[in-house]
C-alpha cells in the first residue's frame, strides 16, 4: 500500500501557502499544497566585443525568476473567493508577498520557506467542489513574482 494512503489528508499537504493582500482591503489566505515546483532563478549575460579585444567579453545582466506553481492543496473559500472578485474588478493585480513553507512531519514547523516578493497570482486552477465542503480544492495556483528569499 502506498505511502500516501496511510497518511491523513493533513499530512500529504506539505506545502503552505500565505498569501496576504492589503490593498483595497487588508486579508490574507492560507493554503496547503501537496507539489511546488518553478521555484527557479537565471542570471541572463550581456555579450559585447570590446574596442582593443577581439574575442566576447560578457556582462551580467537581469535576474529571472520562474513561476511557482503550487499543485493539488485546499484553501479557505470565503477568502479566495473575495479575492477572486477583486482580480475581477481589476484591483486584485497588486503586488503581494507570499511565503511558501515546507511543512515537517511534526506538523507544524517549517523546514523551509520561501518568501516571494512581489508576487501576484496569474493563474488558478479550481479542483471539484462538493456541497457539504468548506474549503475550495485547488489543482494549482501559479504565482510569478520579482524577488525571492529563502530562510
Amino acid at each position: 500500500m502506498s505511502k500516501l494512503f496511510d497518511q491523513t489528508p493533513e499530512e500529504q499537504l506539505n506545502f503552505q501557502l500565505d498569501l496576504t493582500i492589503d490593498d483595497p482591503i487588508s486579508t490574507s489566505f492560507t493554503g496547503g499544497f501537496q507539489e511546488v515546483t518553478g521555484i527557479a532563478m537565471e542570471v541572463t549575460i550581456a555579450e559585447y566585443r570590446a574596442r582593443d579585444y577581439t574575442g566576447v567579453s560578457k556582462l551580467t545582466g537581469l535576474d529571472k525568476w520562474g513561476d511557482v506553481t503550487l499543485k493539488r492543496g485546499i484553501i479557505d473559500s470565503q477568502t479566495l473567493e473575495t479575492w477572486l472578485a477583486l482580480l475581477g474588478d481589476g484591483k486584485g493585480l497588486q503586488l503581494r508577498h507570499a511565503i511558501v513553507r515546507l511543512i515537517g512531519p511534526d506538523l507544524g514547523k517549517p523546514i523551509m520557506t520561501w518568501k516571494l516578493h512581489g508576487a501576484r497570482v496569474i493563474r488558478i486552477t479550481r479542483g471539484a467542489i462538493t456541497a457539504n465542503d468548506t474549503d475550495v480544492a485547488i489543482e494549482e495556483i501559479l504565482i510569478a513574482y520579482e524577488r525571492l528569499e529563502m530562510e
